[in-house]
């Protein structure tokens, strides 16, 4: 039926829509039984309807819920890289610059979990590895804060990112045998 039979039947014709579909190709079907455009508003509002959600839509909440929090990543990561290499070549590990580029990998690790906990909301492969865990560690081993650095890498590796060669080497240097929690983050 379409839309010359629900102008001259004088009946209004019914519509059941599918909702194993999105609301887009419902809204498509609609209109090509005769529905208009208003109409379909109108149903849709009046009955509540919920459809499947389309996944162009859904990517585009992905996309502008990551976008903001990737680009405040992305930029910090550049600013530390460029932080470690003046950091390395003046060798010293405990200055100011040494607390800048430990507060920035701080931050850069907080956006890093954000980032994994909006790929998981999406369903959306996790982001994997990160040099800010690999700089703060580093950090810390440089400055014979062992401790410290085997909490990034335990952190790292709960978080996915392979640091389990460092933690070894951290404990080792720190002067003590692994944990339970240690030695299964290693084995891994």
């Amino acid at each position: 039926m379409g839309l010359f039979s629900k102008l001259f039947a004088g009946t209004v014709f019914t519509f059941k829509p599918d909702f194993s579909k999105t609301e887009y190709e419902n809204w498509l079907e609609y209109l090509h039984v005769g529905g208009t455009d208003s109409e379909w508003k109108e149903l849709k509002k009046r009955n509540h309807w919920k459809f499947k959600p389309d996944p162009i839509e859904k990517f585009s909440k992905y996309d502008s819920e990551l976008r903001p929090v990737f680009s405040e990543y992305g930029e910090l990561i550049k600013i530390i890289k460029e932080q470690w290499s003046v950091l390395y070549n003046s060798n010293n590990y405990t200055g100011q610059l040494a607390q800048t580029v430990e507060s920035n990998c701080i931050k850069a690790i907080s956006y890093y979990k954000e980032i994994q906990s909006i790929d998981i909301k999406y369903n959306q492969d996790l982001m994997t590895g990160s040099p800010a865990f690999t700089k703060l560690a580093l950090l810390y081993e440089r400055q014979g804060n062992f401790d410290k650095s085997i909490l990034v890498c335990k952190a790292a590796c709960k978080v996915g990112i392979d640091e389990k060669s460092r933690l070894k080497r951290m404990i080792k240097k720190a002067g003590r045998t692994p944990t339970a929690e240690e030695l299964k983050l290693i084995d891994n």
